[in-house]
């Protein structure tokens, strides 16, 4: 289990367990159990409690805990995901510009 934040963010928003639990979508005793590590979550539990507290689901969790157990070739920096996105977020024709760009500077497929 990784360090996580729901308790410290629950109580900073004055939220009770309970009510945290039913913003959520799940029951008070899940969120008890999330809060002592106790339980691992789905990622569908992990967005509805990051939006219940609006913070992003990364808030939520020790990200460098997580990075460090993470094999090397798996972690992306910051730049690296910033490119990722871009090109997610691009149309066909963006993304084939994106394509020949990396291609003409050595990238390989």
């Amino acid at each position: 289990m990784f360090t996580n934040y729901i308790e410290q963010l629950r109580k900073e928003r004055g939220f009770t367990q309970v009510e945290l639990a039913a913003m959520a979508g799940t029951s008070q005793a899940n969120i008890q159990r999330y809060e002592q590590g106790r339980a691992e979550m789905r990622a569908s539990t992990a967005f509805n409690i990051a939006k219940a507290l609006n913070v992003k689901v990364e808030d939520l969790f020790d990200m460098d805990e997580i990075r460090a157990s993470m094999p090397k070739n798996v972690i992306l920096t910051d730049d690296e995901r910033h490119l990722l996105d871009n090109y997610r977020s691009a149309n066909a024709q963006g993304r084939r510009a994106i394509d020949a760009v990396a291609d003409a500077m050595g990238g390989t497929r």
